[in-house]
């Protein structure tokens, strides 16, 4: 009861310490998405601010560009009428005019006021009203009125007219209208002042033409200067009215369409942005609530697994537990019966005789082997559970290893790939480059001379260059072809090994289980004997069945090192295989090319008899010849060999496939010298040679391995 009070407790503490790091897991993720929510839309209002600043500036400067151009044409078309009107001087017409052009430039500076505050108000409406052509007070009230009653509309309800902000954003959209509304107010009070001048001077003049009309009647005489000074007026008038259309005509901006364009176009521009931004945010938002849920799935994965290995190892204790208690208990009730026949035997030892003290001591003695089986059973199941725990974990341990050398050898072989595709191309391009080479040589050759003899002593050259290159390439084939024979033995070597090592197992296995039986047979032959001994004994035989554990361990471990040796073995051995065949058909296909080239170039049999003569008559000259051209074939950049580990050929195809090869080239292209071709015993003597090593260093290999293998036994 105790103990599963004490599991309870740990297991409720487990649980409380996992959902409080969940908790704040999910706490700090939460303040985290908090964060970047606030951050999104300060850096949104910053963006709306810096827009609206800056569509400020562009429409202001517009605005003040419209104005210096309007001023400047009133300004010309006011010189042009001041030359024109130079003539006419009457006091009263050019105080009209003067009246009228400063009402005039008063009446542009109003509208381009009026102008600026409809564009401010239409880019914090996010929208362009159309420009209308104003020509009185009246439109002007009714724009303003349009004004107000779309700002109140949005001000009522901003999810209307598409545009839907919130709480900030209303708060300072409603302060920037009542700026605009007090500044508009404003100028709407003074347009309409300088409107009631505008017909006050108006109405003033009509007075003054009334009254001058009026003197023109009352005197007959004057009739004449009357009607000029009616032809003067009329012609006034028509010239204030024409001035005042062409202001009006003038004051209408032209780019008033095309900023409306761009209004327009920033506009959706900016809903487009707005957009993008909040489907990022979108996203985003999915992909970290994706993020929290898979932690939340970890998490409780995670605390599943901890919960049922808790359980787990509390049901073994638990187990355990009982199994000692009831040992113990057997334990305490047998030492309790022994104590009270030995009691009871003491007091009546006098009465009973031999046949009660033999009885006695035969119970004791059953009593000592029902203990010693006990101990015996407990003892091999605590070995056999000890055991398969050390046999999962020598399990897993090699399934890491084996999962980490094959990782290591696919990059080991990828590396070696990318190696030899290198090599290859390097050797393909070195090839093309001495063909070309040759061409180009035998072509200039063959135009420049046509003496026989000089191409004659040339194909010698070249047929020793290529015997060298034959021989330089035969010798590596030799070797390679021992290095893949020397392989094979060591694979053979070691897969024996590797049975004897299996063999030498079985038998272990085999004298452990002898061991066991005898251990067994001794435990009941030592029953009989007194308790230390037989706890002596039992401790002495524990010692010798640990020991044999570990023997086949230590076998273990090295069958498995053989096994991967075999395996790195068979892998070079392929590799070499490949590696060779592939440098094989890399290198005599170009110089079987070379030798159809110079066959097919050979000169006709009827130059022969004096090409022979020549030669016959200067021997030293070619011998000298053949040794400058040996020298220099010496000196020609031969290709790099290659590594061990790169050449992946079997040795039996290649050696065949290299007599086939030498035994074609010899009587395919049979040369002019009368002397044998060395090639054959060269490459047999250097064959001899290498296994007579080889042998020697096998032998040395194989003796260190029984030396081994001894002290391994012993």
């Amino acid at each position: 009861m105790a103990q599963e009070t004490v599991n309870r407790e740990l297991i409720q503490a487990e649980i409380s310490h996992v959902t409080m790091r969940c908790g704040q897991a999910y706490e700090a993720s939460l303040a985290m998405e908090q964060d970047a929510m606030f951050s999104f839309l300060a850096s949104q209002r910053a963006i709306l601010e810096q827009w609206s600043d800056t569509v400020e500036g562009i429409l202001r400067q517009e605005m003040e560009s419209g104005i210096d151009e309007l001023t400047r044409k009133y300004e010309d078309h006011l010189v042009k009428l001041k030359r024109e009107k130079s003539i006419r001087s009457t006091s009263c017409g050019e105080e009209a005019m003067i009246e009228s052009r400063r009402l005039l430039s008063e009446f542009a500076d109003i509208m381009a006021h009026k102008a600026l505050i409809d564009a401010r108000i239409a880019v914090i409406c996010n929208e362009t009203p159309p420009v209308d052509s104003l020509d009185d007070s009246t439109s002007v009230e009714m724009d303003v009125s349009t004004n107000d009653n779309v700002i109140s509309r949005l001000l009522a309800d901003p999810g209307q007219d598409e545009f839907s902000v919130d709480s900030t954003m209303r708060m300072e959209f409603q302060y920037l209208y009542e700026q605009f509304a007090d500044q508009c107010q404003a100028s709407v009070e003074k347009e309409l002042g300088v409107s009631g001048i505008v017909s006050d001077t108006l109405q003033y003049l009509q007075n003054e033409v009334q009254v001058a009309l009026d003197k023109c009647n009352i005197v007959d005489d004057s009739e004449d200067r009357g009607d000029d000074l009616c032809s003067k007026c009329a012609v006034l008038r028509h010239q204030i009215t024409s001035l005042v259309d062409f202001v009006l005509q003038n004051q209408d901006c032209q780019r008033c369409q095309h900023l409306q364009d761009s209004i327009h176009r920033l506009a959706s521009e900016h809903e487009q942005e707005l957009q993008a931004l909040q489907r990022c945010q979108e996203r985003e938002m999915a992909r970290l609530k994706g993020e929290l849920e898979e932690q939340r799935n970890s998490l409780v994965c995670q605390h599943e697994q901890e919960q049922a290995q808790l359980k787990e190892r509390a049901r073994r204790l638990e187990r355990r537990l009982g199994t000692l208690d009831s040992e113990y208990a057997q334990q305490v009730e047998n030492l309790r019966a022994a104590y009270h026949k030995t009691l009871s035997a003491g007091l009546e030892r006098d009465v009973e005789g031999e046949e009660n003290i033999r009885q006695r001591y035969q119970a004791e003695i059953e009593q000592l082997r029902a203990l010693c089986e006990k101990g015996l059973v407990a003892m091999e199941n605590s070995h056999r559970r000890i055991i398969a725990e050390l046999e999962e974990k020598h399990r897993q341990e090699l399934e890491q290893l084996r999962h980490e050398k094959e990782q290591a050898l696919a990059e080991e072989t990828q590396a070696t790939l990318a190696a030899l595709d290198a090599m290859r191309k390097a050797h393909e391009t070195e090839v093309q480059k001495e063909i070309a080479k040759f061409k180009s040589e035998f072509i200039k050759k063959m135009q420049s001379t046509h003496d026989i003899g000089a191409l004659h002593r040339e194909h010698e050259a070249e047929m020793e260059e290529i015997k060298q290159e034959i021989l330089s390439l035969s010798e590596r084939y030799s070797v390679k072809c021992v290095e893949s024979a020397a392989l094979e033995e060591q694979l053979a070597v070691v897969s024996k090994q590797l049975t004897q090592a299996e063999q030498h197992i079985e038998q272990l296995t085999a004298r452990n289980k002898q061991l066991r039986a005898h251990l067994m047979s001794e435990a009941s032959e030592l029953e009989l004997k007194s308790e230390g001994d037989a706890a002596h004994l039992l401790l002495q035989r524990e010692r010798e069945l640990e020991q044999k554990c570990e023997e086949v361990d230590k076998l273990q471990h090295q069958l498995d090192a053989a096994k991967t040796h075999g395996e790195q073995l068979s892998a070079l051995c392929a590799q070499l295989n490949e590696c060779t065949e592939h440098c094989h058909s890399n290198r005599m296909g170009p110089l079987w090319e070379r030798l159809r080239q110079l066959a097919a170039a050979w000169p006709p049999p009827i130059q022969n008899s004096q090409v022979n003569t020549s030669d016959r008559s200067q021997p030293s000259g070619i011998t000298k010849n053949q040794g400058s051209n040996s020298s220099k074939s010496k000196q020609r950049k031969e290709p790099p060999a290659l590594a061990t580990a790169e050449l992946t050929r079997s040795p039996k195809k290649c050696c065949h496939r290299n007599s086939s090869t030498s035994s074609t080239f010899l009587s395919v292209a049979p040369l002019r010298s009368p002397s044998p071709c060395p090639l054959s015993g060269m490459v047999a003597e250097r064959k001899k040679i290498e296994r007579k090593g080889f042998t020697q260093s096998r032998g040395g290999i194989i003796c260190q391995q029984q030396i081994n293998r001894t002290t391994v036994a012993g």
